[in-house]
């Protein structure tokens, strides 16, 4: 008891002088996962099962969930092991890499609605002009507008079914990264790195051949994250044999 004490004041002081200095709060960037997560498979769903609630007659409360879930379902990372059977697997990420800095190369009032945008060197360019030289290691955040549609499946995917319609990074920009950039990851607000349309994934092999990972379905609405000079940290479940996993991303 006297231990929780210290821990207890430990926080509180804390706390305190995040106040005092006026230190920026964490941002989170993540969905949440339910049974309403848009999922490749619309048929399959997040589920919660073999739930064990118990309320007793001393008025204590317990619950314990076991739950089924998609590796790439919601805000998740995926690992280069998605696309290249030698790249890292999710939980072979150095940790480092999944604590960075962070930019976002914001194109919604470039892609209006338009499901067959893609980023282009070009506006990896035009950023660069504003906002100076995108830094080594870090990551990446692509904010087509796309958030704001995640609640329905058909307009997140751009139709109820293949062939999808959703802005994406060309091979070109992907290209464009890896040869002038050294970046640890490369995110999206959409449900996928590539276009919606493809049926090759360029992107996914050009990032996942150098051990870039990739996040999707991140949450960039109403965020109001700066261009650069904020850090990330991308927290995914640390699955041994992973092609990817759901994951945590907070921005400070």
């Amino acid at each position: 008891m006297y231990i929780i004490k210290i821990y207890y004041l430990l926080f509180a002081v804390i706390e305190i002088r995040a106040k005092s200095y006026n230190l920026p709060k964490p941002i989170d960037l993540s969905h949440s996962l339910d049974e309403d997560t848009p999922n490749w498979d619309k048929n399959f769903k997040f589920r919660l099962i073999d739930q064990d609630k118990q309320e007793l007659s001393n008025g204590m409360f317990y619950i314990k969930n076991n739950f089924i879930a998609a590796e790439h379902g919601s805000t998740h990372l995926d690992a280069p092991f998605h696309f290249n059977k030698n790249g890292w697997k999710t939980a072979d990420i150095p940790i480092d890499n999944l604590i960075s800095s962070g930019i976002v190369i914001d194109v919604s009032n470039k892609v209006k609605n338009n499901g067959d945008f893609e980023l282009l060197p070009e506006h990896l360019e035009e950023w660069e002009k504003i906002h100076r030289e995108i830094p080594q290691n870090t990551v990446i955040l692509v904010n087509f507008g796309w958030s704001s549609k995640y609640n329905n499946r058909t307009m997140y995917y751009g139709n109820a079914e293949p062939p999808y319609q959703f802005p994406g990074i060309s091979a070109a920009a992907a290209e464009w990264i890896i040869n002038t950039k050294k970046v640890l990851g490369v995110g999206v607000d959409t449900p996928s790195t590539d276009c919606g349309k493809s049926t090759t994934y360029p992107t996914h092999r050009i990032l996942s051949a150098n051990n870039i990972f990739g996040l999707e379905n991140v949450d960039l609405e109403n965020k109001n994250l700066p261009s650069r000079d904020f850090d990330l940290i991308i927290l995914p479940v640390k699955i041994k044999n992973g092609s990817g996993g759901p994951c945590r991303i907070v921005a400070v």
